[in-house]
């Protein structure tokens, strides 16, 4: 069987010119675009976790005997890290912000050689402060008096939400909502608080979400909301949990306070004898313009000369930075 050629295209000269010199641009531009792109060599190293943190210590604190209650989850050896986009915040920022929170109030100026580090608006009955880093904090001024009653704390989540939702600040990252009572006084609450959590790459994102504090008839008394942008920056390697809790462990037992420089783990409190640690996880800490994993243990720290026992938090940074 004899094969068949396929006829040849021919195109007019102007017009295979035209095609060519497409091609050749196209190519320059990708190539261009790829040699812009910040290798990871070309990447700022990434700086300590809890870079700029002082950890207050107690000299002398007493050996601590650490308990695992727990069953250890599984984590993975790798996650992604993320760098933090800050905003431009300026005047119109945050002329801007205060309008979509249907604040009315006034800016207050600043004093001649001051530098602005907040954007502060106050009202008859209202403070409003938006910081250079987006977050903003809305407050009741005035005080408050015990309610008579409380709406309940599901019907506090609803009046929450869509507060949030009607002012374009809720977020789809929310994964969980917890409640208790806020500003306590004489045992009764004056409000009731609802705390939207946030994950970032399937992880929760620590201390980083909105809080909402609904007091009497449903009043929006406080606003607290703390969300910044970030984009993918690399990924790298994670410590084992049991080199976390060797970490720990050390910051723990440790005679003296640890040094300011490169910390590796951060705690609440010290004076204690036993830690019984009841939950582990993976969490994402924002600090120094990164998003990074951090190991929390939570748990009860037990001192044999106080009766009661104390709620413990202790962060151990999750990154291996040998590799």
């Amino acid at each position: 069987m004899s094969s068949k050629k396929l006829p040849s295209i021919l195109l007019p000269k102007s017009l295979a010119i035209l095609i060519l010199s497409f091609v050749v641009i196209s190519s320059i531009l990708v190539l261009s675009k790829l040699s812009s792109m910040p290798t990871e060599k070309e990447k700022p190293p990434l700086p300590p976790v809890f870079e700029g943190i002082h950890q207050l210590g107690i000299v002398n604190a007493p050996p601590v005997t650490v308990v695992v209650g727990c069953s250890i989850p599984d984590f993975p050896s790798e996650v992604t890290i993320y760098r933090v986009i800050k905003p431009k915040v300026d005047d119109v920022y945050a002329a801007n912000m205060a309008q979509q929170l249907g604040f009315d109030g006034e800016l207050i100026p600043l004093n001649p050689g001051e530098t602005r580090e907040v954007y502060t608006y106050i009202n008859e009955t209202h403070r409003l402060e938006i910081g250079l880093d987006g977050s903003i904090l809305l407050s009741k001024e005035t005080d408050l008096q015990l309610p008579r009653s409380l709406p309940s704390e599901q019907d506090c989540i609803t009046i929450a939400k869509r507060w949030l939702t009607a002012h374009n600040m809720y977020s789809e990252n929310i994964v969980e909502v917890e409640t208790k009572p806020y500003l306590m006084v004489d045992g009764d609450p004056l409000a009731i608080g609802v705390t939207f959590k946030v994950a970032i790459g399937g992880y929760e994102a620590y201390g980083l979400g909105i809080f909402v504090a609904v007091g009497e008839s449903g009043e929006i008394v406080t606003v607290s909301r703390n969300l910044p942008q970030f984009e993918a920056y690399g990924s790298v390697k994670l410590k084992s949990v049991d080199e976390a809790l060797v970490i720990l462990k050390r910051y723990l037992t440790s005679p003296s306070p640890p040094q300011p420089e490169n910390l590796e783990c951060i705690i609440n409190m010290r004076a204690f004898t036993q830690l019984t640690v009841q939950r582990i996880t993976l969490q994402y800490f924002n600090n120094a313009g990164y998003l990074q994993p951090v190991y929390v243990f939570e748990g009860e720290a037990y001192d044999q000369y106080s009766p009661k026992l104390e709620s413990f938090v202790g962060l151990v940074d999750a990154v291996n930075r040998t590799v």
